[in-house]
């Protein structure tokens, strides 16, 4: 089945609940149980008496961030319309948070090869939250990316909980197909001085501030 034909759908459904280990008392146990409600959106790959299968992304006969699941658990549905499902597009049915991404990736030389939106829900144990912004990017000439960790052929992920996040990420770890002279600082460094990766004056700066850039004496709360 093509990619237009997939459905594109957001489901509700209930999750378990992980107890932190050790020994607790049994009555403190029942009275915090509860189930945790999870919101998944991705391609219908399979949707059957079993359950369903989502894909946050699909290529061909391949996909990438797969989810099963089971039926009894699913809540509620909603199929989604359109480029990405969002409220807020333009006339070209491109949202203005997509918009922003899209436009700092091919400045930077590369092009989105998928970009996916995910309600954000609270991670397993042990993990940060879950969801928000999840992308991958390739060059515009087909050559290997110089990521900031590596240099790898193919394709690189952008992820990110909003578009700021998501714009920091690409400042900080995708360096542009046409070097600059801005000097690269060192992350943790940047990050106290609230600097972006490159100076106003550069063509690659990118006007974004996450939400622990100071407002006050330029430090950090």
């Amino acid at each position: 089945m093509s990619l237009p034909e997939r459905l594109r759908v957001e489901v509700e459904w209930v999750d378990s609940q992980i107890i932190a280990g050790g020994w607790q008392e049994i009555g403190g146990i029942l009275k915090t149980r509860k189930s945790v409600r999870c919101h998944s959106v991705g391609f219908i790959l399979a949707d059957d008496k079993d359950g369903i299968v989502l894909a946050s992304s699909v290529n061909g006969e391949n996909a990438y961030g797969t989810v099963v699941i089971p039926r009894g658990q699913i809540v509620k549905r909603r199929r989604l319309r359109g480029a990405n499902g969002m409220k807020g597009r333009n006339d070209m049915g491109e949202s203005r948070a997509r918009r922003r991404i899209r436009k700092a990736v091919e400045l930077f030389g590369f092009r989105l090869v998928s970009l996916e939106w995910e309600p954000i829900t609270a991670g397993a144990e042990k993990s940060g939250p879950c969801g928000g912004w999840l992308g991958y990017i390739e060059r515009q000439d087909g050559g290997m990316i110089d990521a900031h960790w590596t240099g790898s052929p193919g394709r690189v992920g952008v992820a990110g909980y909003n578009v700021e996040h998501v714009l920091d990420w690409i400042d900080e770890f995708v360096r542009p197909v046409d070097p600059c002279v801005c000097p690269r600082a060192d992350p943790v460094a940047r990050q106290r001085a609230q600097l972006q990766n490159h100076t106003a004056d550069c063509r690659y700066y990118l006007t974004y501030r996450l939400p622990w850039f100071a407002a006050r004496n330029g430090a950090p709360d």
